[in-house]
């Protein structure tokens, strides 16, 4: 949160306050051991890399955050192939990266801003590939 009020010459504070709120995404790391691994991907990705995996299966935890809306942010593309994610123990939910035309940047909506607070973990597991698809993944905003 981030908060300004204007102040003249004289020292005179404006009593209109100006209040404006930002979050800042969280990169993902690999797992230290698994089939994800770090791509550096220059400044087109949240600092400058990405996770990809070729491998069905494979998964990457966040540690527990505590949030109502979620974002994923990850590129799309026609090689690109389905993830699921996970809140906590919720149900995962798929999230299609597959698009005809590559983009480096995309967000996808998990959760608006007008649920309940959670507090949870967030795991993103390779869901589906077809042959010569990977996924990748690249941070999450969370808040």
């Amino acid at each position: 949160r981030f908060t300004a009020a204007a102040v003249d010459l004289a020292g005179n504070r404006d009593p209109s306050v100006a209040t404006t709120v930002f979050s800042v995404p969280s990169d993902l790391t690999a797992p230290r051991s698994g089939a994800w691994r770090t791509v550096r991907g220059g400044s087109d990705y949240f600092g400058g890399d990405y996770l990809e995996t070729d491998t069905v299966g494979s998964r990457v935890t966040t540690k527990p955050m505590v949030f109502r809306a979620l974002r994923l942010i990850a590129p799309a593309g026609p090689r690109l192939g389905t993830i699921e994610v996970q809140i906590g123990d919720g149900v995962p939910r798929p999230v299609r990266l597959t698009a005809a035309k590559y983009q480096p940047f995309k967000v996808y909506v998990l959760r608006d801003e007008f649920a309940g607070r959670v507090g949870a973990k967030i795991t993103i597991r390779a869901r589906s590939l077809t042959r010569n698809q990977v996924v990748r993944v690249d941070a999450v905003l969370a808040r």
